[in-house]
């Protein structure tokens, strides 16, 4: 077995270097995330990303949160990452925002079964796709109407996440230039 097929640590060596593509990576999404942002930008980058990543029409999520970045010149890397975080509760959430729609439009809830809309299917099938694009719509709307709340609560909660990460960031970056620093050069806090 060669020197680069071992799969047991040498002794002595540091147990990070066990894993140098993860810390690299690692560093370069810490790097990336910082990169020119306030915390103010940061956390309203990851707040979008969350909002975002909850859009109801499954698969556009990625496209969007490009968009958002780019139009309000965001972090990339931020709004991907608060993407990302909410990949698990995207589906979970249509249904929600599927009701919330339908109550605010004042409409019927329309039946989720699988066999009431497998009967529909079969009896009409052009009444199935238009109760299906019913909950689409409603999920939309559910969503349009909750997501300036959530951004809000989302970006109000990372913000003094965020102004304590990017001290931190300054701090580490800055260390034995404490009594040189001029004004302008502190971290936003």
């Amino acid at each position: 077995m060669s020197e680069l097929q071992t799969s047991k640590p040498v002794a002595g060596a540091d147990p990070k270097a066990k894993y140098p593509f993860w810390q690299k990576a690692k560093m370069t999404v810490i790097h990336l995330l910082h990169q020119g942002v306030s915390p103010e930008e940061l956390s309203l980058s990851l707040a979008l990303g969350c909002t975002v990543g909850v859009f109801p029409l499954w698969g556009l999520t990625t496209i969007l949160c490009l968009i958002v970045a780019i139009v309000l010149r965001l972090n990339l890397v931020a709004i991907q990452l608060g993407n990302w975080l909410m990949a698990p509760f995207h589906i979970g959430l249509i249904l929600p925002f599927m009701r919330l729609g339908e109550l605010i439009a004042v409409s019927n809830p329309i039946p989720l079964s699988v066999e009431k809309f497998t009967a529909l299917a079969r009896e009409s099938p052009f009444s199935a796709v238009t109760m299906f694009g019913d909950g689409l719509v409603h999920a939309l709307e559910g969503w349009v109407y909750s997501m300036p709340l959530a951004t809000s609560v989302i970006f109000f909660a990372l913000l003094p996440l965020a102004r304590q990460w990017h001290k931190r960031v300054w701090m580490h970056r800055h260390k034995g230039q404490a009594g040189e620093t001029s004004a302008g050069t502190q971290p936003g806090v």
